[in-house]
């Protein structure tokens, strides 16, 4: 049975590297993510929260290519924030849809390529804090970014992101729009 199973995921793979002429190409499997820190400091901040607020997010996705260009992933929202004794995490999960434009359709070498993307996006999470029930986070938005190839199957990938954060608790809710800009990193299975 073991047997049976490691030859299908051989076969799987390499019918997945058959179909990929590129990352980008109809077939392929991306996993990846993107990573990011922000500081925000002032009057407001040390009013609210007591001392300046500083965020580590992180962003995991797996997804694959559908047709040639367009990708569909999960992706998966990990965010730390602190100021002063005060800590929080978010953890949400949603729908990824991105296009990758081809900017040099005679290139043959993949390494050195660069695919410019837009993506839309939504998550739906849980904002835990010291001390306090959790918050309903509903995130919708987009990403315009560039992938820069790196080797023939991994990629930098540079970001910037638009959300509208909406926060729901007992009965309230707040809305704001975050921009972030994001660096990651992105594996190719062609």
């Amino acid at each position: 049975m073991k047997n049976c199973l490691t030859l299908m995921c051989l076969v799987l793979l390499a019918t997945t590297a058959a179909a990929a002429d590129t990352p980008i190409s109809k077939g392929s499997v991306m996993l990846g993510g993107d990573l990011y820190f922000q500081s925000e400091g002032g009057e407001f901040y040390k009013d609210v929260y007591g001392d300046n607020l500083t965020t580590i997010g992180f962003y995991p996705r797996v997804g694959g290519f559908v047709s040639n260009g367009l990708a569909v992933s999960a992706e998966v929202e990990l965010l730390s924030q602190s100021s002063g004794g005060h800590n929080a995490t978010l953890f949400g999960i949603g729908p990824r849809l991105a296009y990758y434009f081809s900017t040099d359709k005679t290139r043959t070498e993949i390494k050195g390529s660069v695919y410019p993307y837009v993506a839309g996006l939504g998550t739906i999470g849980s904002l835990s804090s010291s001390g306090s029930e959790s918050i309903t986070v509903i995130k919708y938005g987009g990403d315009l970014g560039l992938l820069m190839m790196i080797s023939n199957s991994a990629a930098a990938d540079l970001s910037v992101r638009v959300t509208n954060d909406r926060y729901s608790h007992q009965g309230a809710a707040e809305n704001g729009l975050k921009v972030h800009f994001g660096v990651g990193i992105t594996a190719f299975i062609l």
